[in-house]
């Protein structure tokens, strides 16, 4: 990368940083589409995985007290090996594919949302452990989308606010580590990456906190009412 394509690329993770720090997700939705205009797919992908880990480092940090560990524990049942296969196939994988059937997924969920179809459904253990199976799969695979699932079932469950966030930037620390763990050993990540990496903790950090001081003044409706507006602009973007 050039100096004026690393300033861009900050920028953008900037702005996505904010974003899920204050909402808890929806920054890679934006980040990974930009930054691949200019920078190598997989790279991005790789890159934007040591950003997230730093800021959901942070929000853990910031939002500690709210998260609900036992639903973070039943999400890494799932999500674990589905990382693993996520992360190892990524190279092999039609990513388009899995993205539109994400997309398809996603829309039918604002759409109950907005309709209540399944209300009365209860959310059990098993459904959170295959969840979680399916956010670690796509995470691996294509670097978004499956927040987006999570996020699914955390709404749910009727997790909002600072509980919401904290419990999504928990469940995606693991993940991310065992990401950045592969990609490290396939060459995605190399020693070459550590200038542009530095600068990426440091913008990592100041959005997360930047996010901390507006989710506080969002009431639980406008916060519910944005987190299904990025749910639905998600769903339709994975169909594009």
């Amino acid at each position: 990368m050039g100096i004026l394509d690393e300033i861009i690329f900050l920028a953008i993770a900037f702005t996505g940083g904010v974003i899920s720090s204050t909402f808890g997700m929806g920054g890679s939705f934006l980040i990974i589409p930009l930054s691949v205009l200019f920078i190598p797919v997989k790279k991005v992908i790789a890159l934007v995985t040591v950003f997230y880990l730093v800021s959901d480092i942070t929000k853990f940090i910031v939002f500690r007290k709210y998260v609900d560990w036992k639903l973070v524990n039943l999400i890494w049942l799932g999500a674990v090996p589905g990382v693993l296969v996520g992360a190892f196939g990524m190279v092999f994988i039609p990513a388009k594919t899995v993205e539109k059937i994400l997309g398809i997924v996603v829309l039918l969920y604002v759409m109950d949302t907005f309709f209540g179809l399944t209300q009365k459904i209860k959310i059990s253990s098993l459904t959170v452990v295959i969840s979680g199976l399916v956010y670690g799969l796509l995470a691996g695979m294509v670097g978004s989308g499956g927040g987006t699932i999570k996020a699914a079932v955390f709404l749910h469950l009727g997790l909002r606010k600072e509980r919401f966030v904290g419990s999504m930037a928990l469940s995606a620390i693991l993940i991310n580590l065992i990401k950045i763990v592969i990609f490290s050993r396939y060459s995605l990540i190399s020693g070459s990456d550590l200038p542009v990496i530095g600068l990426l903790i440091i913008v990592a950090v100041i959005a997360a906190l930047t996010g901390k001081s507006f989710v506080r003044k969002i009431s639980p409706v406008v916060f519910e009412k944005v987190i299904m507006a990025i749910l639905l602009v998600a769903g339709i973007k994975l169909l594009a």
